[in-house]
């Protein structure tokens, strides 16, 4: 029975001992993420075709101007030659219809020249009609009929200067309506001339290509994937945070991460206006982005600067602290005795845990895995 009370023993040599202090803590949240390359581009066919030919693989490093891959151009040059002939055709009816107009408006411009000296023959005549008549070599009757022939003309002339308005009027609208259809057609064409030169697939920047479908003689759709490249030599992380630390994280947190042995600093310069499954997503600049260590995929223990802490009681942190709350560690109470406390946490960065309660400065904590012991209440150390 007496030996129910005899407490386990541990060497020294087996357990690492960390002193409680005070000091300023950095805290951040930590989170998961992964490197990725900073400029990623994702290349998709112009139109429906199919591949003639595959001129680089991945692994390649590319020029701007570097071709990638040839589409069959086959249908996409018949509708540019159709599009340049129904342009073509636009503008000969247009130069058409300024000859029609041009020749109308003449005829009509003739016609008032001839209806204007005709009116200025009768205004002569009426004159001298007028004159016999008060001479008594003419008659009222004569003078009245000429009266209102010239009315009748004048009338006349009017009607032509309101057609030749009319006609100027019609044949502007026609014009404008068939350079609005010469526009169009126009911009058809260049978009279809786009399409034509995006359909030989060259690399858009200085960059390494990951991906080419290199089926020679596949069939594919407009807007199928077809070529991924991305920049190789400059990196960013992706990762996500959980949604209830969106208040305390924001465009320009700095960041610490640690990839392999090695940490980088770096700022968030994007977040996700989107929660997926309680997660937001971000990205973040690296200050040393094209170090020799960073290499696409690799995973990223992310933290998260968010406060500063002056005068924090603290402990170095250790591999079983996960997040605030409240932890089951052994103090050293004299140079021979481990004592099970529970304390409780609060936050964190790469060196140092906050202690809440539980701890006062001057206290040995081991922060080596004691989980053998987690149902002991004391142990003696040799």
């Amino acid at each position: 029975i007496i030996s129910l009370f005899i407490n386990p023993t541990i060497s020294r040599n087996d357990i690492t001992l960390t002193t409680v202090d005070q000091g300023t803590i950095a805290t951040s949240i930590g989170c998961s993420g992964k490197v990725e390359p900073a400029f990623e581009q994702i290349i998709t066919s112009p139109i429906a075709t199919r591949i003639l030919e595959v001129y680089r693989q991945p692994g390649d490093s590319l020029e701007e101007g570097t071709p990638i891959l040839l589409l069959d151009l086959t249908d996409a040059q018949s509708t540019v030659l159709k599009a340049e002939d129904q342009r073509r055709l636009k503008e000969i009816e247009i130069n058409r219809k300024k000859l029609d107009n041009s020749t109308s408006i003449s005829d009509l411009q003739m016609n008032i020249k001839v209806k204007e000296m005709e009116v200025n023959s009768l205004k002569v005549t009426l004159e001298n009609e007028k004159y016999l008549d008060s001479i008594g070599s003419g008659t009222g009757e004569r003078v009245r009929e000429v009266e209102m022939k010239l009315a009748t003309e004048q009338l006349q002339l009017q009607q032509l200067h309101a057609q030749l308005k009319n006609n100027r009027k019609i044949a502007d609208a026609s014009i404008n309506s068939s350079n609005v259809e010469l526009s169009m057609l126009s911009r058809d064409l260049n978009q279809v001339q786009k399409q034509m030169d995006q359909a030989k697939v060259k690399s858009p920047r200085n960059a390494t290509l990951i991906y080419v479908n290199d089926q020679i003689g596949a069939q594919i759709s407009a807007g199928e994937h077809i070529a991924t490249i991305a920049d190789l030599n400059h990196f960013k992380l992706s990762g996500e945070f959980a949604e209830g630390f969106l208040d305390r994280i924001g465009i320009g947190s700095k960041v610490t991460a640690k990839i392999g042995k090695k940490l980088f600093e770096g700022t968030i310069i994007n977040i996700s206006p989107n929660s997926q499954n309680g997660m937001i997503s971000f990205t973040v600049s690296l200050k040393d982005n094209s170090s020799p260590d960073l290499r696409a995929g690799l995973k990223a223990e992310i933290n998260i600067l968010s406060d500063v802490i002056d005068n924090a009681i603290r402990i170095r942190r250790f591999p079983e602290y996960k997040k605030p709350g409240k932890y089951d560690l052994f103090i050293l109470t004299d140079n021979s005795t481990l004592t099970r406390r529970t304390v409780t946490l609060g936050d964190s960065n790469w060196e140092y845990v906050e202690v809440k309660s539980g701890l006062k400065p001057g206290e040995q904590v081991v922060t080596s895995k004691m989980e053998k012991y987690k149902s002991e209440r004391n142990i003696t150390v040799k």
